[in-house]
């Protein structure tokens, strides 16, 4: 059976982010807000910063939005663009939390973790609270982060706390659903994606061995995912649909679509498309960019050249146009960009180069 539920008992998940006496102040608004862009990480290649470009069309130059000594490790977008976090490396080699305004400028100490490793982070559909992977460091002459656990954090009083009180339970890259019911991370322990119903306590598992947490439906009923699978002597992977409403769990890729690889699909804010990276049976180490039905139907390539492999796309909150990376194969020293593919006119252009984990800012 592809995915198990585990318990449903609520009292297994730790009390989230209940205000206390110890609770910190309130932080503020942390800073102005953004016009629409597309923000990403540059340069790729040393001491990244995050940058926000305007929308494909407009004259407006790029603009830095964090100055962190290079130290940038990654950044989630609030859901109405007012507000980003990002983790930033510390002096005791850790990773703390930070918020700002989109506009950049007057960040705030969100989360102080030390030595431990806070990253990854989704921000929940309201804009209260952000759940987060930390590493925790223990103790001894050397100490190393462990594995990944799932934290929350209250956006507007810095109160944070583990999601689970069993701390057999792990997980990195945490994701919101649409609707704010479940919250999804990838646990290694467990063997696949395991999803908390934030209401009920109900957790479940996904079985796949890849690491990677699934894709939202705009509903947040139903998630595409990937597992591997084997063929006789070799290995495909598979893009499977669970239905967390009706338990169901139907493949829509499988080996006889002829890919051997497949990565998550992004589904489309209207539901009618997805767009996923994808590596044929041709030998070739290249990935494309297609875009196709969520039953896995008329499919149409976006991105091809053998020259580059292909990956790190996302819907515009329209649903009309979607950014990726590429990344040069058989070239020294190379670099990605990032880039966008605009629905209605069919048309690719360059963001940044030299850049990477590129994100809306809607």
């Amino acid at each position: 059976m592809v995915w198990a539920v585990l318990f449903t008992c609520g009292t297994a998940i730790a009390v989230m982010l209940v205000l206390g006496p110890d609770a910190k102040p309130l932080l503020s608004a942390a800073g102005a807000r953004a016009p629409a862009g597309i923000l990403y990480l540059s340069p790729a290649s040393d001491t990244p910063e995050l940058w926000r470009a305007p929308l494909p069309g407009e004259p407006a130059a790029p603009e830095q939005l964090t100055r962190t000594g290079g130290r940038i490790f990654d950044y989630s977008v609030a859901p109405d663009g007012s507000r980003i976090v990002y983790s930033q490396i510390n002096d005791q080699a850790g990773i703390d939390l930070w918020l700002m305004g989109s506009a950049g400028g007057d960040p705030q100490l969100l989360v102080l973790c030390g030595q431990d490793r806070c990253t990854g982070s989704d921000w929940s559909p309201d804009g209260d609270r952000v759940a987060y992977g930390r590493e925790e460091v223990g103790a001894g002459a050397n100490p190393r982060p462990g594995p990944s656990r799932i934290w929350t954090v209250a956006v507007g009083s810095g109160q944070t706390a583990p999601l689970f009180q069993d701390s057999q339970i792990l997980g990195h890259s945490p994701s919101w659903s649409p609707d704010g019911q479940r919250l999804a991370a990838f646990d290694g322990n467990a063997g696949g994606i395991r999803v908390l119903d934030v209401e009920t306590g109900e957790q479940q598992v996904l079985n796949s061995q890849l690491g990677q947490v699934g894709e939202w439906s705009p509903d947040g009923q139903r998630m595409l995912f990937t597992a591997m699978q084997l063929v006789g002597e070799g290995a495909f992977t598979e893009v499977l649909l669970a239905d967390f409403t009706t338990r169901g769990l139907n493949p829509v890729i499988g080996p006889e679509a002829g890919y051997v690889d497949a990565g998550v699909p992004a589904w489309s804010p209207t539901g009618d498309w997805m767009v996923l990276g994808v590596r044929r049976a041709t030998g070739s180490s290249a990935r494309e960019l297609w875009l196709m039905r969520p039953d896995a139907r008329e499919a149409v390539p976006i991105a091809g050249d053998p020259g580059f492999t292909y990956g790190g796309y996302s819907w515009d909150p329209a649903g009309s146009a979607i950014v990726f990376q590429r990344f040069p194969l058989a070239t020294p020293d190379a670099r990605p960009d990032v880039l966008v593919w605009d629905m209605d006119q069919q048309s690719v252009d360059v963001i940044a180069q030299d850049a990477w984990l590129a994100r809306w800012l809607p």
